[in-house]
């Protein structure tokens, strides 16, 4: 058991101006910090926040069923990921990554020399931080050969390191490097010889130390792993237990699971039969004869790897191919070629080029980013025949860095889409260093971002449903448009009376639409956004997380609620306007102001539609009302759209600070309205 200095350290709650002009400027909780980022399961929970609120261990296994003030981590947990959460009457605060484990943690000091490395081996949870321009050292030595997966978590508990590690011979040459990219850790495969010994050398890479780099080692025993499964068969029964909801998996979905924001663009494979796919380096360029539909396992055992497959096909039919790697956590890079073949192993054999696919489509926005790498696409075939399909790594790795395995899915059209949702920061706040508190002041707002990953030219508009909202919360239906793949929610409350409620809402996003007689639907993946800045450049540190959650809190109450559209105090839902393409719409804004809230207000739309326009106005102090005018040219895309306006006012609040001087402070705050639905045709 760690000694009390090393338990975990949350800073309390703040009750002052947070980074950045946004709506988190009123007092809501923020977990800023694990001084320890796990522990085994039995040992110690962290203790309460001060007197404001107390620990939270909140699980997917068991969603909803908050511990407070647990003593220890049940037994019943098994483990994975979890997110720890602070909560208290000022409503619930960001979540933080803590990993709960079968094996003890042991936190490593003074191991910044060479000449006296921290001993690791297999069975321990090895934490530590990076020293301040400089370097930490580790030895390695076994008394058999072993083949070994050294993991390093880091980005994974929302920490600024990007770790390099290096493994060192006996003579400190260097025999492998790896690095960890923007969104996933360092990972290596060692095969140690016996009685040889290695030295493992870690670093932030560009050498900053200190709290807010600390990271997480953990040795496995590569041989002993999953002995059941085939090596290459591994990534299908990954692939499968990603793509089912959560809660219907009893086991645990540890890393990299719970990190990979990427995840989330997953559906289930097919039940077509499962081909393992094994190879020597020599014969990476002879095909391998499949029968379709299936599902191809398989791995890129060197650089510019080549795997072909081929398949035989009638004339003019529809085939659709997508690999599935890197959205498991895999450093992969694939490429993927179809050709349709003359000849097929002959001496005079044609390979006729007809399409190709590097990355699959571009998914998010600035606020969360999928940049997939997996490549996926829909051909038809030409003439009946054998058609082929090369499958190239374009990774570069070092030859212990592991060898990235991927599943090739054949299949037959099969239009669908995936989801992923998070909370939406009303400002793209490049300082911003921790996520988003989902707690939503009397009165106030809060923006929930939606993507989809469409499959198989699937271009229909998806319907969007929200359940789990707590009592007194207004919103919960949208639409993301034809051709699109985003749209944001905004949930909103209309004033500070109504009953308080104290449990913590888990809210669940599905999308659904229909094509033709068949039904599809999917319910959305939660994801949290770190804004963050890990090298000369900045972007969000994204990662999946346990459920999207919210909480209302009569604590604090907004000065000001902004809604759009015709007035309908009782409707459930975003109020619907039409407009003909070529003519204005004219969109009524109404404010309701409360004490702290007389002043002027600037609404500017947020998300209209592809080539509308609409001038933002401001309401004075003395006006309740006004119009915007959203133009709408004559090429504006057709269909159903979300809008909401971003409002931006300098209001005075309470200042909740006990040492402060003053009663009240100044701040410029910039909220959400509530949601429009607009339908843009050609005729009434």
């Amino acid at each position: 058991m760690p000694s009390p200095r090393f338990l975990i350290a949350m800073v309390p709650f703040l009750f002052g101006t947070l980074v950045g002009p946004i709506f988190a400027q009123f007092s809501a909780p923020e977990l800023q910090s694990l001084q320890q980022l796990g522990c085994k399961i039995g040992q110690a929970l962290p203790p309460s926040v001060g007197a404001a609120g107390q620990g939270l261990l909140n699980t997917t296994s068991l969603l909803g069923n908050q511990i407070p003030g647990a003593e220890t981590v049940p037994a019943t947990y098994g483990a994975g990921f979890y997110q720890l959460r602070a909560y208290g009457g000022n409503g619930l605060s960001n979540g933080r990554s803590f990993m709960v484990t079968d094996e003890p943690w042991v936190l490593v000091t003074g191991n910044e020399s060479e000449v006296n490395p921290a001993v690791i081996a297999p069975g321990t949870m090895w934490q530590d931080e990076c020293p301040d321009r400089g370097r930490n050292y580790y030895r390695l030595k076994f008394d058999v050969d072993r083949r070994l997966e050294l993991q390093s978590f880091a980005l994974a508990f929302d920490s600024r390191a990007r770790l390099v590690m290096s493994l060192l011979d006996s003579e400190h040459i260097t025999i492998a490097t790896i690095s960890a990219t923007n969104d996933r850790d360092a990972s290596l495969t060692l095969d140690l010889k016996a009685n040889t010994e290695y030295l493992l050398m870690v670093h932030d890479h560009i050498f900053r130390g200190g709290g807010d780099y600390r990271y997480a080692l953990k040795l496995v025993d590569v041989a002993s792993a999953e002995k059941s499964l085939a090596e290459s068969e591994r990534i299908v029964d990954r692939w499968r237990r990603m793509a089912i909801p959560k809660t219907t998996d009893p086991r645990p979905l540890s890393f990299p699971i719970l990190w990979h924001p990427r995840s989330a663009m997953l559906r289930a494979p097919t039940d077509a039969p499962v081909v393992i796919h094994e190879e020597s380096l020599f014969e990476g360029l002879k095909p391998m004869s499949v029968t379709w539909p299936t599902i191809v396992a398989g791995q890129w055992n060197a650089n510019d790897d080549v795997d072909n497959f081929d398949f035989e096909c009638e004339a003019k039919t529809d085939v659709s191919v997508e690999l599935v790697s890197q959205r498991l956590g895999e450093l992969s890079d694939a490429l993927i070629v179809a050709f349709r073949i003359e000849n097929a192993g002959q001496p005079n054999e044609v390979m006729h080029r007809l399409v190709e696919n590097d990355d699959g489509p571009g998914v998010g926005n600035g606020e969360m980013r999928f940049g997939i790498k997996d490549p996926m696409f829909t051909f038809q075939t030409t003439d009946k025949g054998i058609y082929r399909l090369q499958v190239r790594s374009q990774q570069r790795l070092d030859r212990l860095s592991g060898s990235p395995k991927y599943a090739l899915e054949i299949r037959k059209p099969n239009p669908g889409f995936a989801l992923g949702t998070h909370l939406a920061t009303p400002v793209r706040d490049l300082e911003q260093s921790k996520s988003t508190s989902p707690t939503l002041c009397a009165g106030g707002a809060l923006m929930v971002s939606v993507h989809a990953l469409r499959f198989d030219n699937f271009a229909e508009p998806i319907e969007l449903n929200v359940s789990g909202l707590p009592d007194g919360i207004r919103g919960g239906s949208g639409v993301i448009a034809r051709d699109q793949n985003s749209a944001t929610l905004n949930f909103w409350s209309f004033g500070p009376e109504g009953k308080e409620r104290k449990e913590i809402a888990n809210l669940e996003i599905k999308g659904s639409t229909e094509i033709g007689p068949r039904s599809i639907s999917a319910t959305a993946v939660p994801l949290e956004v770190t804004w963050n800045s890990i090298d000369t450049f900045r972007s969000p540190i994204s990662k999946m997380t346990d459920a999207l959650k919210l909480v209302k809190t009569e604590s604090s109450i907004c000065p000001m609620t902004i809604e759009l559209g015709p007035k309908d105090i009782d409707a459930k839902s975003p109020i619907r306007m039409d407009v003909i393409r070529g003519q204005p719409l004219k969109i009524p804004v109404r404010v309701t102001r409360r004490t702290g809230g007389e002043v002027a207000v600037t609404v500017r739309l947020h998300h209209n539609p592809a080539k509308t326009t609409a001038a933002e106005i401001k309401l004075e102090p003395t006006v309740a009302e006004g119009i915007l005018d959203l133009q709408v040219p004559k090429d504006a895309p057709l269909g159903e759209f979300m809008l909401g306006a971003l409002c931006e006012a300098a209001v005075t609040i309470p200042n909740t600070d006990p040492a402060a001087k003053e009663k009240t402070k100044g701040i410029t705050l910039q909220l959400p309205t509530s949601n429009l639905r607009i339908r843009i045709g050609d005729a009434p």
